[in-house]
């Protein structure tokens, strides 16, 4: 769990972890380009699941590019932020790298989410539809709720880019 203080600070590190960094309410993280991937199959960088008045900005996430299941599909965390049914969530200035599933992830009752000047850069060739059976579908983000904004995002080598589930405001 992230508690270094409400408002956390990464310098340009790099490092790799191998589960979440999960985030608390009213918790502001920024960053200097800091690099951080993710060695654990199945599992997202951060989490700020029911969480409020969340703000990402600045990171280079990377996933483990491997992990694709395609069984799990929507319920899979093989992604940056997962952010299910969390409020006031505020993802800027990033770049994701190579999350089998997407780069964010909030699939239900997300409620002022604004996802904006990010990059998502997959590197996923015709070889990574190969390495298990089934199809491969990878989503830029796939988020729902009410009050979403997408707003001057930059998608490379995703099947299906933007996905904002159905009934969706």
């Amino acid at each position: 769990i992230l508690k270094l203080g409400y408002h956390t600070f990464f310098d340009k590190i790099s490092i790799d972890i191998s589960g979440a960094l999960y985030l608390q309410s009213n918790q502001k993280i920024l960053s200097n380009q800091s690099r951080i991937k993710q060695t654990k199959p199945d599992t997202e960088i951060f989490n700020c699941e029911e969480k409020v008045n969340v703000s990402i900005k600045g990171f280079i996430l990377e996933g483990l590019k491997t992990d694709y299941d395609y069984n799990k599909a929507s319920n899979s965390k093989s992604v940056g932020v997962f952010c299910y049914k969390a409020k006031k969530v505020n993802i800027e200035k990033n770049i994701f790298r190579n999350f089998t599933y997407a780069a964010v992830s909030g699939l239900r009752e997300l409620d002022h989410f604004a996802f904006k000047f990010n990059r998502v850069e997959n590197e996923f060739t015709e070889d990574w539809a190969k390495i298990a059976p089934g199809k491969k579908d990878n989503a830029g983000i796939a988020v729902g709720g009410k009050n979403i904004v997408v707003f001057q995002n930059y998608f490379q080598n995703s099947s299906q880019g933007i996905l904002i589930a159905e009934n969706s405001e």
